[in-house]
């Protein structure tokens, strides 16, 4: 069974090490950064702090299918890619939330006059 076991944490992590996941950006945030491997299995990394702290989370509501084990540098990097596009892209979304926030506040103020 261990084996087996084995043989599915490092069909995970080959799939990471090759980038062929999507990222779930409905189900991630700001400290979490959730990757879906073949459509289905998902898992969340912590994408706080910096790339050495890069590694799986499990406190989440975004189950994990599987435990990937403590991760290699090369495992982190490739992660840290997708977690500095990510938080770019998050935070482009949530300055475009407040510009519309902003602009909705202002029409209103406009029209109490």
């Amino acid at each position: 069974m261990e084996e087996k076991i084995k043989e599915v944490q490092e069909y995970f992590i080959s799939k990471i090490l090759n980038e062929e996941f999507e990222v779930s950006v409905e189900k991630s945030s700001k400290h979490i950064l959730v990757l879906v491997i073949d459509e289905k299995y998902e898992f969340s990394i912590w994408a706080a702090n910096n790339v050495e702290d890069r590694a799986q989370y499990f406190d989440f509501p975004c189950g994990n299918f599987i435990t990937l084990g403590e991760f290699s540098d090369e495992l982190k990097e490739v992660v840290e890619k997708y977690v500095v596009e990510y938080r770019s892209m998050h935070e482009n979304r949530l300055k475009k939330k407040r510009i519309e926030e902003l602009e909705l506040e202002l029409k209103e103020l406009r029209s109490e006059k």
